[in-house]
């Protein structure tokens, strides 16, 4: 999903919020709708980060979490092969998933894992579908495999029926954009 630098339908908050937010000053309304700007507005987070850069004490800025040349944000979920992170590529600018295999997922020479996972990685870089997340890169990390992919933003399939009891129309809907993702994989030979 794509992301404006500046969202056309909102106004950036001014100089004041912004000073309120990192202070603490704001109500939790305010705070939420500052939040909610700050999730699609590249350039007010990027501003707003280079103000708590200047801001913390030498002695105590935050290290920079990185795998490869891409730095963690925050987890992003976890499940049987491994942890994703949504991440920032600092070289082009832009949002990632970074997927961390499991070293115990890659390190099973015997059957061919770690190239499997490579494989895959390199298989699904070349495929590009509306319904399947696109793979910028995958590489390995000490022991580990990491898929670097685009960041979708949102909320798992389970978790939104649970939240809004959609439609049954919309929820046939979303399992044939699945159905139609996971068969254009398997034209690639590649299983889910």
């Amino acid at each position: 999903m794509a992301e404006a630098s500046h969202p056309a339908a909102e106004v950036c908050p001014d100089d004041r919020a912004l000073t309120a937010l990192i202070e603490g000053e704001l109500s939790d309304d305010a705070r939420g709708a500052i939040e909610t700007h700050l999730d699609g507005c590249r350039t007010c987070r990027a501003c707003l980060a280079e103000v708590g850069a200047l801001l913390a004490p030498a002695d105590q800025a935050p290290a920079v979490r990185r795998l490869g040349r891409f730095e963690i944000i925050e987890e992003a979920g976890r499940g049987g092969m491994g942890v994703v992170y949504r991440g920032w590529d600092p070289l082009l600018g832009r949002e990632v998933a970074l997927k961390r295999i499991r070293p115990d997922r890659a390190d099973d020479e015997a059957t061919g894992a770690r190239q499997r996972i490579l494989h895959e990685g390199r298989a699904l870089a070349r495929l590009l579908h509306p319904h399947v997340v696109v793979v910028f890169d995958v590489f390995q990390e000490g022991d580990e495999i990491v898929l670097a992919t685009e960041y979708v933003a949102g909320a798992t399939a389970t978790e939104w029926i649970a939240r809004g009891a959609p439609s049954w129309r919309e929820r046939v809907t979303l399992y044939l954009q699945a159905g139609l993702g996971l068969a254009a994989m398997h034209a690639q030979g590649l299983t889910h």
